[in-house]
């Protein structure tokens, strides 16, 4: 009997011994998924400002939050299963004294560093049109964000879920965010995530001509300096839009209904010229980047600039002078490093009026550069 209890003893300790070196091993391979899916599921919820790390089974969340409810927001995001506690050690960018942030990784930002990460916008576009906006911006940011969504998706169809906080929104980010809300209209169902440093996409639709397009206009316009992810899918095809002979047609057509509709959007703010000149004012120099941005992309179009005046003067000078006006929005083109064959620039005069010359108001608005866009044969 002794000699049975102390075999069972030792079995027992050899098998103790065994399972903790099992957990021993075990626990990086645990630490790690549970840092993948916490951090997965911040990442999911528009929270790309919160760094995740893992000591045992407790979650330690490092970073700087745009407000108080989203630090908190963050704590629920990231309990996943498995873990014991999560210690929410995140600061909050309004709250921050100036002191540098120092990250997990030993890498110290600055204030102004920090308040930039905790930029971010996340945009939800479900299937009966609704579209979600959350994240963080700055109050101009935002103003101008909700404006163009409203104008793309209906002003009935946006829920605003956006954070302000003070700091001003990187340039590039926000173009970023607004090139992604134009492209998530193409997608009968979306989601997209875009911060500072990554562009985060997927949808569905029943277009394999829509899905290369959007991927491939967004691919062309994110800055290098931000990493792009697209998850685009496929759903009720239709045979004749990926398997006809003439696939390349209808991406052509469909990218020159595009390439017109963001056009459109840009001129909306005015070109304009000095009073009775075709010499650009300098104030419509950011209008003319952003045509030169959109011609950019619309590599494969031909592109018409029309020239119009108001009904003031002579016929024969107001042909003249419409068509030196469009001719200097071409030669302004031009040197964006676009072809200037591209363009072909044609002066209306006072023929094409969109509104009464009997009014100032009126007369403001027919004097305007318009863009049509044609597929080259």
């Amino acid at each position: 009997m002794y000699r049975f209890i102390i075999l069972l003893l030792t079995l027992l300790a050899l098998a103790a011994i065994g399972y903790f070196c099992l957990q021993k091993i075990q626990a990086p391979a645990i630490q790690a998924d549970i840092q993948s899916r916490a951090a997965d599921a911040l990442r999911s919820n528009g929270i790309d400002w919160a760094d995740v790390s893992v000591s045992g089974r407790d979650i330690v969340l490092t970073g700087v939050a745009p407000s108080e409810d989203m630090r908190e927001a963050a704590t629920r995001f990231a309990r996943v299963d498995g873990y014991n506690f999560v210690e929410n050690n995140l600061s909050i960018a309004g709250e921050l004294s100036g002191d540098p942030v120092v990250e997990p990784s030993g890498e110290t930002l600055s204030h102004s560093q920090a308040v930039k990460n905790a930029f971010s916008l996340k945009i939800s576009k479900q299937k009966d049109g609704m579209v979600i906006l959350d994240g963080v911006l700055d109050k101009t940011s935002k103003a101008d964000l909700l404006a163009i969504a409203k104008e793309q998706y209906g002003e009935n169809k946006i829920s605003d879920n956006i954070v302000v906080i003070k700091g001003a929104t990187p340039s590039a980010f926000i173009s970023t965010v607004a090139n992604t809300l134009e492209k998530v209209n193409g997608l009968t169902e979306a989601e997209a995530l875009v911060t500072p440093n990554n562009v985060y996409l997927s949808g569905q639709s029943s277009s394999k001509i829509m899905l290369q397009q959007i991927q491939h206009q967004l691919q062309a316009i994110i800055p290098k300096s931000m990493k792009s992810e697209f998850n685009l899918e496929l759903t009720d095809t239709v045979e004749s839009d990926t398997n006809s002979p003439d696939a390349d047609a209808q991406v052509a057509a469909l990218s020159a209904k595009e390439c017109q509709r963001q056009f459109n959007q840009a001129l909306k703010k005015r070109i304009q010229f000095n009073s009775s000149s075709s010499v650009l004012k300098k104030s419509s120099y950011k209008v003319l980047d952003k045509v030169a941005e959109i011609s950019k992309q619309c590599e494969t179009k031909q592109i018409v600039v029309h020239g119009h005046t108001d009904a003031t003067g002579r016929n024969n000078a107001n042909r003249r002078l419409s068509k030196k006006r469009a001719q200097a929005v071409v030669n302004y083109l031009a040197k964006k490093d676009i072809k200037e064959s591209r363009f072909k620039a044609v002066g209306h005069g006072s023929s094409k009026p969109v509104a009464s010359n009997k009014t100032e108001r009126g007369r403001a608005r027919n004097r305007r550069i318009e863009l049509s866009v044609e597929v080259k044969k």
